[in-house]
């Protein structure tokens, strides 16, 4: 697959996606936890440690995959197999931070249990729709992507068949260009003898 060539992408681009990702996904949200626990640790810590512990499982590798996703140009396979990796990780990274969409409180006697499940969907949705937009972004990029391949390649072989050229222009001036030239140097050094 050349679309994976790792010629065809833009380090600078995938870092910036890197980056973009640690602050979505792990920097801002591992704040707002450890904001959130200096307030009220003692009532919901396991909940937020929970959170803080999905943020890392799945915030980390979606900074890898975010790189590369960034990386690889629009239009090429390899752009959208990590988006949708990134699409399906990111669904993940939300149901496991936001626990399902149940919360529950127990104080002494008093249990409380906060169902926003809904919530939950309406946020995976939205993420989907952005895994969408990238396939119709393949879509819409692809012809463009393998036209600039294709003029690459004609560049490519444009070089190489003129490389090609020069020496076979340089051992045709070493070597007698056709049998009658041959034969003629050989009539002219016989006449010479004579």
């Amino acid at each position: 697959m050349s679309d994976f060539s790792f010629n065809k992408g833009k380090p600078w681009k995938g870092i910036f996606a890197s980056i973009g990702a640690a602050v979505k996904y792990v920097i801002a949200p591992i704040i707002i936890i450890t904001i959130i626990g200096s307030f009220v640790n003692e009532f919901i810590g396991d909940y937020l440690e929970a959170a803080r512990n999905a943020v890392l499982i799945f915030g980390i590798p979606l900074i890898v995959i975010s790189f590369f996703k960034g990386f690889y140009p629009k239009g090429s396979q390899s752009r959208l197999i990590f988006a949708v990796i990134a699409t399906a990780l990111a669904s993940l990274w939300i149901w496991f931070v936001l626990q399902g969409g149940v919360f529950e409180l127990s104080v002494e006697q008093v249990s409380l249990t906060v169902n926003y499940s809904l919530l939950v969907l309406l946020f995976i949705f939205v993420v989907v729709l952005n895994g969408v937009f990238y396939v119709g972004e393949y879509f819409s990029y692809r012809k463009e992507y393998l036209s600039g391949e294709s003029i690459k390649k004609g560049k490519e072989e444009k070089i190489v068949n003129e490389g090609k050229g020069i020496t076979e222009k340089s051992q045709s001036t070493s070597e007698p260009s056709s049998p009658d030239a041959s034969t003629d140097v050989k009539a002219t050094e016989e006449k010479g003898k004579k």
